[in-house]
Formats: C-alpha cells, sequence, structure tokens
C-alpha cells in the first residue's frame, strides 16, 4: 500500500490513535506514506471529549472550535481522496476511554 491516513483523536478522550501510531513508526508497514491527523489537539491535551462542541455534530458548523476543525479536515479529507487510487486507503480510528 502506497498511502495511508489515519485521522483520530476526534474526540480528546480516544487515546488509540496515538498508540497505533507510536506503534507503526516502531514497526512500518508495507506503507511509503503514512499520514497520522489527530483530529482534535486540544482536546487530547486536555483529555476531554471536546472543546466547545462534539465533533461528530460540527461538521456544518464554523462557530465552534470543533466546527473550524472539521472544516479543515474535511478539506484535507477531499484532497487526499479526490485522486482516486487503489494503493491509499484512510482510516478513521475511533475508541473508548
Amino acid at each position: 500500500m502506497k498511502r495511508v491516513v489515519v485521522v483520530s483523536s476526534q474526540h480528546g478522550n480516544e487515546p488509540l490513535g496515538e498508540m497505533l501510531e507510536a506503534y507503526m513508526y516502531q514497526s512500518p508497514a508495507d506503507v511509503t506514506e503514512p499520514y497520522f491527523v489527530t483530529a482534535n489537539p486540544v482536546a487530547v491535551r486536555q483529555n476531554v471529549r471536546y472543546v466547545e462542541s462534539d465533533m461528530n455534530r460540527s461538521y456544518d458548523r464554523t462557530d465552534t472550535y470543533e466546527g473550524r476543525l472539521a472544516q479543515h479536515l474535511r478539506g484535507l479529507l477531499w484532497r487526499f481522496t479526490a485522486k482516486p487510487c487503489s494503493r491509499h486507503a484512510y482510516y478513521e480510528l475511533r475508541s473508548a476511554s
């Protein structure tokens, strides 16, 4: 597989993404372009689900921190998926704390 995008920590209390990122860099798979995106870094640092609004309900908003993050994330992912390629993959990790 050529390129993999892993989006994690959409909610700050979902630690799995950071754990996978550390593992992937220690034991790289057949991936030439790994991209790890921590979707909500402020919430991760504060160890809370969200700062101003639940990101699940913020993709159509721009009036909150999570809404602005969601719009930015949407743009990043659109650029990643705009050119289909069978050697690319996108994963969104979810976990519970």
